[in-house]
């Protein structure tokens, strides 16, 4: 079942039924140096959203940018790491320190 497509065509149904019961409900809408008459609410509440969707955009890009950054570079690094350090003891099986003898590897 295509719950995506579900879901756009349930919240479309909402949008529609917010627009209708709100079609006469006017507002005025002042920018400081023009004040628009008569406005619909509808409009008003569907434009604030659509504002707040815009201004938020930017950060989110570059959240994303910079999280691909981190996972390209710490990657790479591991990777580099991983060829040119020897491995140290403990590390491996054979060298794992056992808590429970209680002596945690200090002599």
């Amino acid at each position: 079942m295509p719950w995506r497509l579900l879901g756009f065509i349930f919240f479309v149904g909402i949008v529609l039924v917010f627009s209708v019961f709100n079609w006469k409900n006017q507002c005025s809408v002042s920018f400081g140096f023009v004040t628009l008459e008569e406005v619909p609410v509808y409009l008003t509440v569907f434009a604030s959203f659509l504002l707040g969707l815009v201004c938020s955009l930017p950060y989110t890009i570059s959240a994303r940018i910079k999280a691909a950054r981190a996972r390209s570079l710490t990657g790479s690094a591991q990777g580099a790491a991983k060829k040119k350090r020897p491995a140290k003891t403990g590390e491996g099986e054979e060298g794992r320190i056992d808590p429970s003898d209680g002596s945690y590897g200090i002599d």
